[in-house]
């Protein structure tokens, strides 16, 4: 073996840019390797269930088997423990294999010797549960303080709603009574509790003990269906130390007309996200001191119930206070394009903006308003209008009209919009945009009277830097073609390699990205953990 790769300091920079399975893969290569690439392998667990690799080999279709396994040996121990020392950042899905894993180590756990680390995860940071409803599992504090730890930074517990069924309050309660005592470094916690008509009284309270008893918790994201009680929004609001915060849902149907005006908050708040009702979420903003905030989600859940709101002048001007931000998020119904002039100042610092699908069913995106809109957004880096099935009544937007962002935002590097592709005849007079090196087309569709080719070679010289495309195939969505047009984005990607040597194609799933999304709003705090 070359001593290149028993230099830890320089061999790292090549570990890196592995995947997974190859450091596992090199890990077995030679001893001297294991130590530099195991922590790479062990570092993000995807599934609980893969512990079971570390464990004696069980039948887990046995039962009985698990609920009889005998205690591990020292060496046994020691084995478990050498991996899963390097676990930083697991993920818990309490369902089929998942749950009988749990149940083994459990068992396990209670047999070890006296001594031993109140975890078996002794350096996680990052934890996400996820459980149903109807699960007894993880139902006491000892079951709990199995996962936690005191080196956890970030905590994301989900609980999906099964039929009609309410989940289990103990699960909650469990969880919030281990979690301060075992995790008191905690900076990050989201709670997402489906179906909770009847559990606000004692969930509620150990919600709020909990946040004032981590005191070095500052992110924090609750959403609790059908709607979120005005006591956890209060004291959200009220506590000082906080940097980012999402509320969802902050108002029901029932409360929107006597939503009340919230509490002034401190200006520590830099991220923002809120999901509700509009008059609700307008008395909120109004409430917060813009001046730190950089990052702002708006969605209006009503839209998901079938119910769109307007919007209305007293949103739009709670927004407009917001000078200073770099993010937008929205999901509202944007009834014109001079609804967005009123927002001119805000936007005109965006260097990333989502504008939800909601907001095309009033058709205000088009060839004509494309251009205004782009002169609004100088300094985008990051432009995203989504949409969840192309209208080509309402988005008219063609291939060509995309050129007026190569004048208007010059620093813009990915793009999503819904699109009609047309080829363009010659493309000496196109107008390039080097800085673009991501598109993604999903849900746009190619003009029947085009040549796959000359679209692709329009796209080519519009992007000449573009090193990643994504689109959602016409068959995806619904939309049926003819036999000599069939599946024209496959056309059009296969010309587009050609012309694009090293572009990276994915196929897109409709479901991969939301507006508004607990994942998304606090992907930049699991980065800084």
């Amino acid at each position: 073996m070359h001593q290149f790769w028993t230099i830890p300091e320089v061999a790292s920079t090549t570990y890196l840019q592995l995947s997974r399975r190859d450091c596992a893969r090199l890990a077995r290569v030679h001893s001297a390797i294991w130590p530099s690439v195991v922590h790479l392998v062990w570092a993000k667990v995807p599934q609980i269930s893969c512990l079971s690799n570390l464990l004696p080999d069980v039948d887990f279709r046995d039962y009985n088997a698990l609920s009889t396994q005998i205690p591990l040996t020292e060496r046994q121990w020691t084995r478990f423990d050498i991996h899963a020392k390097f676990i930083k950042d697991l993920k818990v899905g309490v369902r089929g294999h998942d749950e009988l894993v749990l149940m083994l180590l459990q068992k396990l756990w209670a047999q070890r010797p006296s001594g031993s680390p109140r975890s078996f995860i002794h350096a996680i940071k990052n934890l996400t549960v996820v459980l149903p409803n109807t699960s007894s599992t993880l139902s006491s504090t000892s079951e709990w303080s199995l996962l936690f730890s005191e080196t956890l930074l970030s905590f994301n517990l989900t609980f999906r709603a099964v039929a009609m069924e309410c989940f289990p309050e103990e699960n909650l309660v469990s969880c919030l009574e281990a979690l301060p005592t075992c995790s008191p470094n905690l900076q990050s916690m989201t709670l997402q509790v489906g179906r909770s008509y009847y559990l606000f009284k004692r969930s509620t309270q150990l919600v709020v003990e909990t946040i004032r008893a981590l005191d070095k918790l500052t992110s924090v994201g609750l959403d609790f269906t059908p709607f979120l009680p005005q006591r956890l929004v209060d004291e959200v609001l009220s506590t000082h130390r906080l940097s980012y915060m999402y509320l969802s849902d902050v108002s029901g149907e029932e409360h929107e007309e006597e939503a009340p005006t919230a509490r002034p908050t401190p200006q520590t708040l830099t991220a923002v996200g809120l999901s509700g009702g509009p008059r609700t979420m307008a008395r909120l903003l109004k409430s917060i001191d813009p001046s730190a905030v950089r990052k702002l989600v708006v969605k209006d859940s009503g839209l998901e119930m079938g119910r769109p709101f307007e919007t209305s002048g007293e949103m739009l001007d709670a927004l407009g206070r917001f000078s200073e931000l770099e993010k937008l998020d929205l999901d509202l119904i944007i009834e014109s394009f001079s609804t967005l002039l009123s927002l001119r100042d805000p936007l005109q610092r965006l260097v990333r903006l989502s504008i939800g699908p909601s907001s095309l069913a009033t058709g205000w995106i088009s060839q004509q308003t494309l251009p205004q809109f782009a002169a609004l957004l100088p300094r985008i880096e990051d432009l995203r209008i989504l949409d969840e099935g192309l209208d080509s009544e309402l988005t008219t937007v063609s291939l060509q009209a995309l050129q007026c962002l190569a004048v208007s935002c010059p620093h813009l590097r990915k793009l999503r919009i819904p699109i009609l592709a047309e080829s363009v005849t010659g493309t000496t007079n196109i107008q390039p945009h080097p800085s673009v090196r991501e598109v993604d087309f999903r849900h746009s569709t190619v003009d029947e009277h085009s040549d796959t080719e000359a679209v692709a070679r329009t796209i080519a010289a519009m992007f000449p830097s573009l090193v990643s495309f994504g689109y959602l195939s016409e068959d995806d969505i619904g939309i049926e073609s003819d036999d000599s047009n069939a599946e024209p984005w496959e056309d059009v990607v296969g010309a587009l390699v050609q012309i694009l040597p090293g572009l990276t194609i994915s196929v897109l799933d409709d479901d991969e990205w939301t507006v508004g999304s607990f994942g998304d709003f606090f992907s930049d705090v699991l980065k800084m953990a």
